[in-house]
């Protein structure tokens, strides 16, 4: 049975491949930059599906972003409303930190960020989350994209990805409207020196095998406008039958790599019937060594055939710059795409993956990467080639024939210095350093040709090195040629050092982690402690949340959970301090609203920016029918109390946070334990984990407990965080959770 309803449209996470492709198209047409900006931002709205999207530019005079682009309530504005959009550069607005930090940054709640002052509420619109991403080109700050929800949320990393795509596009096709813009002044300037000096200018275009000509030198060689077809043969039959063999020769050395082309020769006209001289000169635009056009200018030299003309230096000039732009364009798109594919892992053996297969037909046939070890030796981590039997051939040849290394220069140290080239290896050179037969099959298999090796450095320091192997068609190491595969050994090294970094600074949050949070927890007759303890991001931060738990006294101890503002080494720092400080008031007072007070001064003095900490600590002790507790807290969630019957109870023993003021207002409570009995401490990360549902809060929190009463101290955290968990699945926030239980005598 058929329906007439209209079919849903897809979800917004199936739209954006269609309208990254649709953006990507965009900035490839040359078009008038206002109208991409609309287009773009208005994809955007769309593939998100968000109200509110905005594209700025950077004024570096002024330090400010203007709007250039933009969609409210997903409707376009307008690049004329968007311009009355101007914001503060830096921390004072969130596209203005965005440039500032010079990466992507998602805010999932824009008013509670403390990173920057959020503008939203001010200007009209309620934006509660966004996504904000640098708009770059050449490394030249343009402006910030920014993505904007009307409800709290947090951002994947799809959807941050894509704005990242989106602004990248946006960046390339400013970039080549400023090329285009280059372009158009220096052909302005041509055609009017042109025709100031009686020039006529002429394209030859060697992939459509075409001749174009302007009016002038049309003239020139009697012809009018649409006499012309345009062929390589008709163009022939116009010069003089005597001098026809000179155009042939001069076509056969541009195929043969000569880069100029300079040639008198005489054309017979037919609309006066006198013979004209005329000289031709125009300079060759390749693409990876083959002949792409010729531009050119010509000039009737009738009367100075016998002497050199001189053409105008600007002309050349102009011509030159052209050739300029148009190799920069191609140029800074390979490396565009170099960084970007380089960029997309932090595992270095990923990233030299995707550096051979970068390479690999673009600058050679057989790329090998190499790295140096920690004494210094080269291990050979990854080689890729056009084809599987030449690869077999290469690591066949490089391991059993020691000649073939040397004659490629494969062997010896890593020079930091400029790239190896060996070029046009020739047959005999090669099949000289191969004795067995096996080799000499490997070997022509490969087909060496020309080798580039360039050593990858960053940091002033040797990484490694990149070695290039052209084969079967000989691939001219031109200077243009080695000049891009430096660059390219320079990102790839740049890419393998920021993995490294990252490596380095994963092993060192591990090693601080595990110096902050304790090994073991006490073991005593009578009490049993248990804990759960886990960092939002592992692998790139320290968290920020704590718990401590030792011993005080003769069937005491002392307990603590704290959460510090922020993560990394600021947070390590100070959960240092606050865990040393609380553990030497301990020896001089252990009345928990003492200790606080005490670890308060400790911040105070040695903390001098505005960083603070919330905490509750405790004091345990063993009596004959369970144990007692005295418990204060600074500005941290409420513990609570869990009776072995089901009772629970939130305990109202909460004052100032530490670090904030001098002489802060702390209250303690006690309490008595019965055997079975458990008092459970946490951090925000237990109540505010975000499901789909809302915040975990209270009172999930105490229907957790509740359910898991009189169960043992390790089951009840473990309920605790399993129910956290459950509710957020990606959880990004730290958590810990301690659990103390009086046990019977």
């Amino acid at each position: 049975m058929s329906s007439n309803r209209d079919p849903e449209p897809p979800a917004p996470a199936l739209r954006r491949p269609a309208a990254m492709a649709r953006l990507g198209q965009l900035g490839l047409e040359r078009r008038d930059l206002n109208d991409l900006f609309d287009n773009a931002v208005g994809l955007l709205a769309e593939a998100l599906d968000l109200p509110w999207v905005a594209l700025f530019e950077f004024m570096e005079a002024r330090g400010v972003l203007v709007g250039r682009a933009g969609v409210y309530d997903k409707r376009s504005v307008g690049s004329e409303a968007a311009s009355a959009l101007v914001l503060p550069a830096g921390r004072g607005s969130f596209p203005g930190y965005t440039l500032l930090e010079g990466s992507p940054v998602a805010a999932d709640d824009l008013l509670n960020d403390p990173r920057f002052i959020a503008l939203a509420p001010t200007l009209g619109f309620g934006a509660r989350a966004a996504i904000s991403v640098p708009v770059r080109w050449n490394d030249h700050d343009w402006g910030v994209l920014g993505v904007y929800s009307e409800s709290v949320r947090t951002w994947s990393d799809d959807e941050v990805n894509f704005v990242r795509s989106a602004a990248n596009v946006i960046g390339l096709a400013v970039q080549r409207a400023r090329i285009d813009d280059r372009l158009t002044v220096a052909e302005t300037r041509l055609d009017l020196s042109l025709r100031a000096g009686d020039h006529g200018r002429w394209t030859w275009l060697g992939s459509e095998a075409r001749i174009e000509m302007d009016e002038v030198a049309l003239a020139m060689h009697g012809l009018r406008p649409g006499e012309f077809s345009g062929t390589p043969d008709d163009y022939r039959e116009l010069v003089e039958p005597e001098d026809r063999d000179l155009i042939i020769a001069a076509v056969a050395g541009v195929l043969d790599g000569v880069d100029a082309w300079d040639e008198t020769y005489r054309v017979p006209r037919s609309d006066t019937g006198a013979v004209c001289w005329i000289r031709s000169r125009g300079t060759v635009i390749r693409t990876e060594g083959e002949p792409l056009r010729i531009v050119g200018v010509c000039a009737d030299v009738t009367e100075r055939v016998l002497e050199e003309a001189r053409l105008d230096a600007s002309l050349l000039a102009e011509m030159a710059a052209r050739r300029r732009a148009e190799q920069a364009g191609a140029r800074l798109a390979t490396l565009s795409e170099a960084s970007t594919v380089f960029s997309q892992s932090l595992e270095p053996d990923t990233i030299l993956a995707a550096v051979a297969e970068f390479c690999v037909p673009l600058l050679a046939d057989v790329c090998r990467v190499e790295t140096l070890d920690e004494a210094g030796n080269l291990l050979t981590r990854t080689v890729r080639a056009v084809a599987d039997d030449r690869l077999r051939a290469f690591e066949d040849l490089e391991a059993d024939c020691p000649g073939f290394a040397a004659v490629l220069s494969l062997s010896g140290p890593v020079d930091p210095g400029a790239p190896i080239v060996v070029d046009d290896i020739t047959a005999e050179a090669a099949a000289a350093a191969v004795t067995e037969p096996a080799q000499r099959d490997a070997l022509a298999r490969l087909g060496p040709r020309s080798v580039v090796i360039a050593p990858l450095v960053a940091r002033s320091t040797v990484l490694g090195r990149l070695t290039l192997v052209e084969t079967d068609h000989l691939r001219r190491q031109r200077a243009d040629h080695v000049a891009m595969v430096e660059e390219v050994a320079a990102r790839a090294a740049l890419a393998l050092d920021n993995g490294r970094l990252y490596q380095s600074r994963a092993r060192m949050v591990d090693s601080l982690q595990s110096v902050l949070i304790p090994r073991d927890l006490p073991d005593s007759e009578g009490l049993s402690f248990a804990a759960r303890y886990r960092v939002g991001d592992p692998r790139t931060d320290v968290g920020g949340d704590f718990y401590d738990a030792f011993e005080i006294g003769d069937h005491e101890w002392g307990v603590m959970v704290g959460d510090v503002c922020g993560r990394g080494t600021d947070a390590a720092a100070l959960t240092g301090l606050v865990r040393h400080s609380i553990r030497a008031a301990v020896v001089r007072d252990s009345r928990p609203t003492q200790v606080l007070a005490q670890t308060n001064d400790a911040v105070m003095g040695q903390i001098d920016d505005f960083r603070f900490c919330t905490a509750t600590y405790m004091n345990v002790k063993r009596t004959a029918s369970g144990a007692r507790v005295v418990v204060s807290s600074a500005g941290h969630p409420r513990p609570v109390l869990v009776r072995s019957d089901g009772r629970t109870e939130m305990l109202e023993c909460s004052g100032v946070l530490l670090g904030v003021v001098r002489d802060p207002n702390l209250a303690e409570v006690q309490l008595d334990l019965d055997p079975g009995d458990a008092l459970v401490l946490y951090t925000d990360g237990v109540t505010e984990a975000r499901g789909v549902d809302g915040l975990f809060g209270d009172e999930r929190l105490v229907g957790v407990l509740a359910a898991n009463a009189g169960r043992t101290a390790d089951e009840i955290a473990s309920a605790l965080e399993t129910a956290v968990r459950a509710h957020h699945p990606d959880g990004e926030d730290d958590l810990a959770i301690v659990v103390v239980q009086a046990l019977a005598p």
